[in-house]
C-alpha cells in the first residue's frame, strides 16, 4: 500500500504499519473506507447508465459512444438546460472518483473502480481512458512535485473523449450548446481538485474524511439528475425510443427488403409445384388458405401455363402479405399493451396526450400493400414497397382517444389533428354538414395559431439563447403541426364547398368517393373511379375524378398527357388547380435536360398562381416556385423566365 500522505511506495516493499519516509502510520480502517468508496462509486455508475439508458445493471441497453449522443438521449438537454451543470457534474465525477481513489489507495483501488466503469459504465472506451488516467495518478514521484496537477493532468485523457465526442450533428438547433456539459465537467473537476487537495492536505489525508466528501460527491449529481428530470422523463425518453413514432413499429419496410425476402424463399424452394406434388401442404396449402381469410391478397392464382418463374413470384408475394398482415396485427398489439402500461404506471405523467396519440396511432394502423399487387403482375423492385398509413380513424376505441385528445388536451398540437380526423370520419360516414361544421371549426379554433409569426430557431447563440432554445423548439414544432392540420382542414372543407353543389344534388356520388376503400390496387381504383365519372354527369366532382384517374396511372409519359387533358378540359376548377401541382411536380423530377425540366415546372406554378389566385392552391404553387428557382440555381440554369 502507498502512503496516503506522502505517497511513498517502493517495489512492493513498503511497511504495511508505517511509511518509510514521513513516518504516518496506517490503520485497517482504511481498507474500510476504500470499499465503502467503491460501492458508492458503483450505485453512481449504475444509476449513470440509467440516465442514459433506461437500463442499470443489465449487460444490454449500452449507450453510443458519443457524449452528443449522451446529451440527447432520453431526455435533450435543450429541453431541460438545467441538465448542463448536471449532466456536467455526471461527467466530471466519473473521472474524478478512480483519478482521487488512485492517490488516496493507490493503483489497485482505482483499477478496481475502472473495472466497475468497464462492466457497469456508459462506454468501454470511457473505462479504457480511466485506466490511463488511474496510472498517471498513481505515479508516486509525479505527485510528489505537486498533488494538484498530478490529479488535473491524470484527468485530461478523459477531457479530451468528452470535448471530441461532443461534436454535434447537423440537425440539431444549437449544436454548440452540446459542448457546455463538457466544459462544465472540466471546470468542475479543477475546482473539486484543489479543494480536495487542499482540504485533505490540512487534515493530513484523513482517509474517513476522504471517504465521506467522495461518497457524498457520488450522490449530489445522481440526486440533482432526478430533482431536475425525474423518472418520468427518463422512462417516457425510453418508451418514445422504443415504441414512438420513429420506432420500428411504424417505419415503412422498403421495397428492397420485401424483394429480398421473396426471392430468398424463391431460392430456397424453386419449384412450388413439385413441393405441392409431393405432399408437402406448408406451400401452396398455406397460400390458398391465406388468401381466402385474408382481404389483403393477390386475386386470383396464376392460370395454367403461365411462366412458372412468375407464378413463383406472384405466390410468393400473396404468402409475404399474409405475413404481413399477421405481422401488423401482432404489432398494434405489442405498441396497444406497451402504452396502457406505460399510463397504468405514470398515471400522472405530463407526456399523458403523447401517450395516448402513439396508442390512437397504433390503433389506425393500416397496412398498405398496393405496391404487392399489380393488376398487371408487374413485381419489379419499385412495386414492392410496403407502408403503414393511419390517416383513417379504425374504430370506435380509436374514435373515443382522438376525442380524449380534442376535449381534454386542447392546449396540445394534438388537438387539431384529432379535430380533423373527426371532421374526415364524419365525412366517410356520409354526414357531409356536420363534416363540414366541424372543419370550420377547427379553422376558427386554430386560425389565430398559423396567423402567428413564424417562429425562427437561425443565428442562435450559445451563451444567450441556451436556456429558451427548448421553448422555442417545442413552440415551433406545435406551429407547425397546427398549420398543417390547417392546411388540411383548408382543402377538406374547400372539396366539399366545391363538389356538393348547389342545393346537395350530387351528394350521393360524393359520399360513394368518400366511402372507397383506401387501400385498393392501382388498377381496381381506375376501375372505380372511371364507375363514378360515368355517373357523376355533371357533377362538380368530375374534375377530382377525372384528376384522381390520371394520378393512378404509372406510365409518366401517359399521365403527364392525362393531366393535362384535366388542366383544359375542367379549367378553373380545383381538379386542373391539382393538376398544374402534379405537372410542376412531374416536371421538377425530371432527369434529362434538368434545367428545361424546372423552368417548365416554374411555368405551370406561375400559371397557378395566375389563373387560381383565390385557392390555396396559390400559396403551394408560390412555396414550391421558391423551392424550384433555388434548384434551378443550383444546376446551373439561372434564373426563371
Amino acid at each position: 500500500m502507498e502512503c496516503a500522505r506522502c505517497f511513498f511506495s517502493r517495489d512492493g516493499r513498503t511497511d504495511e504499519k508505517k511509511c518509510r519516509v514521513c513516518g504516518r502510520s496506517y490503520r485497517p480502517s482504511v481498507n474500510v473506507y476504500l470499499a465503502f468508496i467503491t460501492l458508492a462509486y458503483l450505485v453512481f455508475v449504475a444509476e449513470f447508465k440509467y440516465c442514459l439508458t433506461g437500463y442499470r445493471f443489465a449487460m444490454t441497453g449500452r449507450p453510443p459512444l458519443s457524449v452528443f449522443q449522451w446529451l440527447r438521449f432520453p431526455v435533450d438537454i435543450l429541453e431541460h438546460p438545467a441538465l448542463i451543470l448536471v449532466m456536467g457534474g455526471l461527467l466530471a465525477l466519473l473521472v474524478l472518483v478512480p483519478v482521487m481513489v488512485s492517490m488516496l489507495h493507490g493503483k489497485r483501488g482505482g483499477i478496481l473502480l475502472a473495472v466497475i466503469a468497464l462492466m457497469l459504465g456508459p462506454s468501454w472506451l470511457l473505462a479504457l481512458l480511466l485506466v490511463a488516467s488511474i496510472w498517471i495518478a498513481g505515479d508516486y514521484r509525479l505527485r510528489l512535485s505537486s498533488r494538484t496537477l498530478s490529479a488535473i493532468l491524470a484527468c485530461v485523457p478523459v477531457w479530451l473523449f468528452y470535448l471530441i465526442s461532443s461534436a454535434a450533428s447537423d440537425d440539431v438547433a444549437l449544436p454548440g450548446a452540446y459542448y457546455l456539459p463538457a466544459l462544465a465537467a472540466i471546470v468542475i473537476d479543477i475546482v473539486l481538485i484543489v479543494l480536495l487537495v487542499a482540504v485533505l492536505r490540512r487534515l493530513s489525508w484523513n482517509a474517513r474524511v476522504a471517504g465521506i466528501l467522495l461518497f457524498v460527491l457520488c450522490v449530489v449529481p445522481i440526486a440533482a439528475y432526478k430533482v431536475s428530470v425525474g423518472d418520468d422523463e427518463i422512462r417516457y425518453g425510453v418508451f418514445s425510443k422504443t415504441f414512438g413514432l420513429s420506432s420500428k413499429y411504424f417505419a415503412d419496410i422498403p421495397h428492397s427488403t420485401v424483394r429480398a425476402d421473396i426471392e430468398a424463399d424463391i431460392k430456397r424452394e424453386t419449384d412450388a409445384d413439385t413441393a405441392a406434388a409431393a405432399g408437402d401442404p406448408t406451400l401452396e396449402a398455406a397460400i390458398r388458405n391465406g388468401a381466402a381469410a385474408q382481404p389483403l391478397q393477390v386475386p386470383g392464382l396464376a392460370p395454367a401455363g403461365v411462366d412458372r418463374k412468375a407464378r413463383e413470384m406472384r405466390l410468393r408475394v400473396a404468402y409475404e402479405t399474409t405475413i404481413l398482415v399477421e405481422n401488423l396485427r401482432r404489432q398494434k398489439e405489442t405498441v396497444g399493451m406497451a402504452c396502457r402500461r406505460y399510463l397504468d404506471e405514470h398515471p400522472d405523467t405530463r407526456h399523458r396526450a403523447d401517450i395516448v396519440y402513439v396508442l390512437a396511432r397504433s390503433l389506425d394502423m393500416a397496412l398498405d400493400t398496393r405496391g404487392l399487387r399489380d393488376e398487371n403482375e408487374e413485381l419489379d423492385g419499385g412495386n414492392l414497397a410496403v407502408r403503414f398509413d393511419a390517416s383513417r380513424i379504425a374504430g370506435q376505441e380509436s374514435l373515443d382517444l382522438w376525442q380524449t385528445l380534442r376535449d381534454q388536451h386542447p392546449e396540445n398540437p394534438y388537438a387539431a389533428e384529432a379535430s380533423v380526423k373527426m371532421a374526415d370520419y364524419l365525412v366517410r360516414q356520409g354526414h357531409l354538414d356536420q363534416g363540414m361544421a366541424a372543419y370550420e371549426a377547427v379553422l376558427k379554433t386554430f386560425g389565430a395559431v398559423v396567423d402567428e409569426p413564424s417562429v425562427d430557431t437561425k443565428d442562435l447563440s450559445v451563451f444567450t439563447d441556451v436556456l429558451r432554445v427548448g421553448p422555442l423548439l417545442r413552440r415551433r414544432a406545435r406551429q407547425e403541426r397546427i398549420e398543417q392540420q390547417y392546411a388540411a382542414a383548408q382543402r377538406a372543407k374547400a372539396f366539399l364547398q366545391e363538389n356538393r353543389g348547389p342545393g346537395g344534388d350530387h351528394d350521393a356520388v360524393l359520399k360513394e368517393y368518400l366511402s372507397l376503400p383506401p387501400f385498393l390496387p392501382a388498377g381496381r381504383r381506375r376501375e372505380e373511379l372511371a364507375g363514378l365519372l360515368e355517373r357523376a354527369g355533371q357533377s362538380p366532382l368530375a374534375d377530382n375524378l377525372a384528376y384522381e384517374i390520371a394520378m393512378a396511372e404509372p406510365v409518366a409519359f401517359t399521365r403527364r398527357k392525362m393531366l393535362t387533358d384535366v388542366k383544359d378540359k375542367y379549367a378553373g376548377a380545383d381538379g386542373a388547380a391539382l393538376a398544374l401541382v402534379a405537372l410542376a411536380e412531374l416536371e421538377a423530377s425530371g432527369e434529362s435536360n434538368r434545367a428545361e425540366s424546372l423552368r417548365r415546372a416554374i411555368g405551370y406554378c406561375d400559371e397557378l398562381i395566375r389563373d387560381y389566385r383565390t385557392s390555396y392552391l396559390s400559396r403551394v404553387a408560390e412555396q414550391k416556385r421558391r423551392q424550384y428557382e433555388r434548384l434551378l440555381e443550383t444546376v446551373g440554369g439561372g434564373g426563371a423566365l
